[in-house]
C-alpha cells in the first residue's frame, strides 16, 4: 500500500510540474503553424518595471475579445472582426506586415518585436517590451486557435 501511495505521489508531482516550453520547430514549421489558421486572443497581461503582472483582458469589450488574427504566407497579418462586431461596417480592421526575426525567436509585426515565449499547434504566447519615460512596460499576449 505504501509503495502504491509513493508511486501515485510521484506521478502527481511529475504531472503538476509540467511547464510551458516553447517548441524548437524549424522556421518553415513555425511558418506552417502560424499561417494555417486564425488566432484569437485568450489573455493579455501587462506590467510596469518589476511590478506584478495584471490580466487586463477581462476589461476588453466582448466585441474585441473575439477578434481574429490571420497570419498569411505573403507576410501580411489581417486583424478582423469576430462574430460579435463592434459596429464596424468593415470586417477587416487592419492589415500589417509581419516576419520572423533572424533566428525565429520573435515575430515582428509592423516593426514591433513579439518575442515568442511559447508556440505550438494551438497556442502562441508572445512578449512585447517597450520603454516609456525610462520605465519598461511589458505585455504578454496569449493566443489560441
Amino acid at each position: 500500500m505504501n509503495r502504491n501511495l509513493i508511486v501515485i505521489s510521484l506521478i502527481l508531482v511529475l504531472v503538476s510540474c509540467k511547464k510551458e516550453k516553447p517548441t524548437n520547430n524549424s522556421l518553415s514549421e513555425k511558418m506552417q503553424l502560424l499561417t494555417s489558421q486564425e488566432w484569437v486572443a485568450q489573455k493579455v497581461e501587462e506590467r510596469k518595471g518589476n511590478g506584478p503582472w495584471e490580466d487586463v483582458f477581462p476589461q476588453f469589450p466582448a466585441c474585441i475579445k473575439d477578434n481574429r488574427f490571420k497570419f498569411n504566407a505573403d507576410f501580411t497579418i489581417v486583424y478582423s472582426e469576430g462574430p460579435i462586431a463592434c459596429a464596424s461596417l468593415n470586417p477587416v480592421l487592419e492589415t500589417q506586415s509581419w516576419k520572423f526575426n533572424n533566428d525565429g525567436t520573435a515575430i515582428i509585426i509592423g516593426g514591433i518585436e513579439n518575442k515568442i515565449l511559447y508556440f505550438d499547434t494551438n497556442k502562441l504566447k508572445v512578449l512585447i517590451s517597450e520603454k516609456d519615460a525610462g520605465i519598461i512596460k511589458e505585455t504578454r499576449n496569449t493566443f489560441i486557435r
